[in-house]
């Protein structure tokens, strides 16, 4: 059910819209767009609008999750699959139109208004075409969906299509629409920045789940999050601090390679990795940690380190990127380069060794983020976007939107 943040909002909401939110993932996996989608929904549902999702997982199935909305799963197929370059497209072609087909009864059965895509796949392009004369597509873009983490800047064709036929795309930030612009400047004129948004939240009272001091990662084990040089860095400060160790939550395709870095630097002892942690144990992880540490120069938003900021956690982040939006050097966190891992370990080290100076900037980055990034202000975000395609006479989901000025942010000074 939504918190009672999120119903305090409810009352302001107009007549209610019908949403379809489309994900990668299903519920119970961690990762900043479940986290955002998670709440979004909440937030959307405690201002009267009505809620669907749609997840590309296994077969079709029509059920409830523990909020109150529908959550329903979808076969997808990509367009094109590397690791089956003949039979992919052949079997795409062969089943798209009963997709789309079944997609468009779906939409006008659950009388939907605006279709939101969450971290666009080739496999949604079949979503995206079943818009085309119906609801209007809003599509979210959220980091490496869009700015891939090698220097091949492209798209696959299926989401270079699902771009075209957005109304809008939403970014998290201002500095993620610059990249995203620079990189794809046929988009621009499409683009809005809505901040994600992060719910306050009381620390957790229990037992700390880890019995030693500890800096903590959340976060996927990929070349972008630059997580070697975290445990570099740590390697630095492990020796003049015995008694702290570095825990590292999240999975991906470097795991085997970190875990041979951390014994090559004898480290195997002290750092821990925990893999996924499902999304209500991360903010206990977060609550006792004695520094969050966030190594990737390439954030778009940084939802982890805006969660742990909300809990007054201390926070060390690399400088570029998104987050030095939130995080002021000195103020509310320390920012390192993420090129040096002495830097970053002098940095994280400096809040180990003074408790007040942790203390004083977990309270501002707190301050901070609550006033800045409340989920009130990212779901009004999402409802002016909204309410912007739906409009008589707005652009449909196959014209362009050409305003680059009409990029949507929070309002300061609107209550939420």
């Amino acid at each position: 059910m939504p918190s009672a943040d999120a119903a305090s909002v409810a009352a302001l909401a107009g007549d209610g819209l019908r949403v379809l939110i489309v994900t990668p993932w299903p519920e119970g996996v961690t990762g900043g767009v479940q986290t955002t989608t998670r709440i979004l929904a909440e937030y959307l549902i405690s201002r009267g609008h009505q809620v669907d999702m749609l997840a590309p997982t296994g077969v079709l199935q029509d059920t409830e999750t523990e909020r109150p909305r529908g959550l329903y799963y979808r076969r997808m197929r990509m367009p094109f699959d590397p690791a089956h370059p003949i039979r992919s497209p052949l079997a795409y072609a062969l089943t798209a139109p009963g997709d789309i087909v079944w997609i468009r009864r779906f939409l006008n059965r659950q009388r939907i208004d605006v279709v939101n895509i969450h971290f666009p796949l080739g496999m949604f392009t079949n979503v995206a075409v079943a818009c085309i004369g119906g609801p209007p597509l809003v599509v979210s873009v959220h980091g490496s969906d869009l700015a891939p983490e090698d220097s091949r800047v492209r798209l696959g064709r299926g989401v270079d299509l699902t771009l075209r036929l957005a109304a809008a795309i939403i970014c998290p930030s201002e500095t993620f629409a610059q990249e995203v612009g620079r990189l794809f400047p046929r988009y621009s004129g499409k683009l809005r920045v809505v901040s994600h948004g992060i719910g306050v939240t009381d620390l957790d009272a229990t037992e700390p789940p880890w019995p030693r001091r500890y800096i903590l990662y959340v976060g996927g084990l990929r070349p972008i999050k630059n997580v070697g040089t975290l445990i570099r860095a740590f390697g630095l400060v492990a020796g003049r601090n015995p008694n702290v160790d570095l825990v590292i939550a999240g999975s991906g395709p470097l795991r085997d390679e970190l875990t041979t870095l951390c014994s090559d630097l004898d480290l195997r002892d002290r750092v821990q990795f925990l893999g996924s942690v499902p999304p209500a144990a991360v903010g206990r992880w977060q609550d006792h940690a004695a520094v969050v540490a966030a190594p990737c120069p390439r954030e778009t938003f940084g939802l982890a380190v805006a969660e742990a900021m909300i809990r007054g956690r201390p926070v060390v982040v690399a400088a570029n990127g998104a987050l030095q939006g939130l995080v002021e050097d000195g103020v509310t966190g320390l920012v390192a380069s993420a090129e040096d891992p002495d830097q970053f370990g002098h940095a994280i080290e400096r809040l180990l060794s003074d408790q007040s100076l942790a203390t004083r900037m977990g309270q501002a980055g707190r301050d901070t983020v609550q006033r800045r990034v409340s989920p009130a202000a990212m779901v009004q975000g999402y409802e002016r976007v909204f309410n912007d395609v739906l409009a008589p006479g707005s652009h449909s989901s196959t014209s362009q939107i050409e305003d680059r000025n009409s990029i949507t942010r929070p309002d300061p000074d609107r209550p939420t």
